[in-house]
């Protein structure tokens, strides 16, 4: 009866080292592919040395210089798992999803200095497969990771566990998210600005989402944004709620938040009177952050006085110890000869709002007779002065004639 059990544990002591042997041989795979031939992924003579990537190793795509096909595309079967993608050149990935397990190093995807690459593929997946661990998504200065073709990126592992995302950039490096981003934690810093959409907690974990100091996250120009989590939101660094497309939404915060004193909320204002709002599902205290005000070209406002909703809360009313430091009852901010004056509470609780006047507003409208309104009239001369001249044309064919008014 114990040969069963040898062989038993013969056999799982082959498979754990198969296993720890496809780890170990996790190789780093740098892309070589040039001319108009294939730009697949699973192509072997695309990479250097003429092998094709496998499960668990770190894929990079260098500095093109010119030569390097950058328009690849992933024909791996969804859901492959990497441990790394760094995108040194501004490459397009398209095609298939697939996973980043950011172990070692932890920095998942990475980005080269002042490069735009974009990704453009199905559901993508991050997890650092270390008990709570931590993955990075890291962008070098000035670079722009484009991702708005991407339906879903997901950064999380099985609960109790969590994955800690953290996304930190250079100066002046961007990044347009997907269409939706699911964390279990969040922490964005360096000097990174996100474009979000979606940002949404994964359930069943007890995650928080950060904002560093000299961070923003910014509303997509055709579009709203969305920030959901069940634990905290806390922004140490800036917001833009910038003009969009009409009736596409505004930023709205689902969850507690709290703001930094280092944080700057800016508010770009609409010709018209849209949907253009920060939204929060709970009380939220403004008396760390200062309020900003951003014009587009050609603002006009579009009534005498315009009246501009900018922040509802459905908590409690504004009190003067939780209204904005530099924007209380009253305060006024002028913007390119435009008057805002801050109101609170109105027409609802928790409500904060701007009446603008001032500025280059366009001329009034005529009288609703539709009469318009006389003008000067001319001096007139006496009708005996007026027959002497015209006696003096019939003469000499011209005449000068000056006139003072008495």
């Amino acid at each position: 009866m114990k040969k069963p059990l040898v062989t038993l544990s013969l056999t799982l002591a082959v498979a754990l080292t198969a296993l720890t042997a496809s780890t170990a041989l996790a190789a780093s795979k740098t892309w070589a592919a040039t001319g108009s031939g294939s730009a697949n992924w699973t192509t072997p003579a695309n990479w250097v040395g003429g092998t094709a990537p496998v499960a668990g190793d770190d894929l990079t795509f260098p500095v093109s210089n010119g030569t390097l096909t950058t328009k690849t595309s992933n024909n791996y079967p969804a859901g492959t798992s990497f441990n790394s993608l760094t995108l040194n050149g501004g490459y397009s990935v398209t095609g298939n999803g697939f996973n980043l397990d950011g172990v070692n190093p932890t920095t998942a995807l990475k980005i080269g200095a002042g490069q735009k690459p974009m990704i453009q593929t199905g559901a993508i997946f991050m997890h650092n497969t270390n008990a709570n661990g931590t993955t990075t998504i890291s962008l070098g200065a000035g670079s722009i990771l484009n991702m708005p073709g991407t339906p879903q990126l997901t950064v999380g592992d099985t609960p109790p566990n969590v994955t800690n995302l953290v996304l930190s950039g250079g100066a002046q490096s961007w990044v347009n998210g997907p269409g939706s981003l699911d964390f279990d934690t969040f922490h964005l810093m360096g000097s990174t600005t996100l474009i979000a959409r979606l940002l949404i907690q994964n359930p069943n974990t007890p995650g928080t989402f950060i904002t560093d100091p000299g961070t923003s996250i910014n509303t997509a120009p055709t579009g709203g944004a969305s920030i959901t989590s069940s634990s905290s939101i806390t922004i140490n660094g800036n917001l833009l709620e910038a003009v969009s497309s009409p009736s596409t939404g505004g930023l709205d915060f689902t969850g507690p938040v709290t703001f930094g004193s280092a944080s700057t909320i800016t508010w770009e204002a609409f010709n018209s009177n849209v949907d253009n709002v920060i939204n929060f599902n709970q009380s939220v205290n403004l008396s760390p952050a200062t309020f900003s005000i951003a014009l587009p070209p050609g603002f006009q406002p579009y009534a005498p006085n315009a009246v501009y909703p900018v922040i509802t809360s459905e908590g409690a009313a504004f009190t003067a110890a939780t209204q904005f430091g530099n924007m209380k009852e009253g305060a006024t901010q002028t913007v390119a000869g435009f008057t805002f004056k801050a109101e609170y509470n109105i027409p609802d609780p928790g409500d904060f709002r701007l009446v603008v006047s001032g500025g280059a507003t366009a001329p009034p409208s005529p009288p609703a007779t539709g009469h318009a309104s006389p003008s000067p009239a001319a001096p007139s001369l006496p009708l005996g002065v007026l027959f002497g001249l015209a006696g003096l044309l019939l003469v000499i064919g011209t005449a000068t004639y000056y006139y003072r008014r008495p």
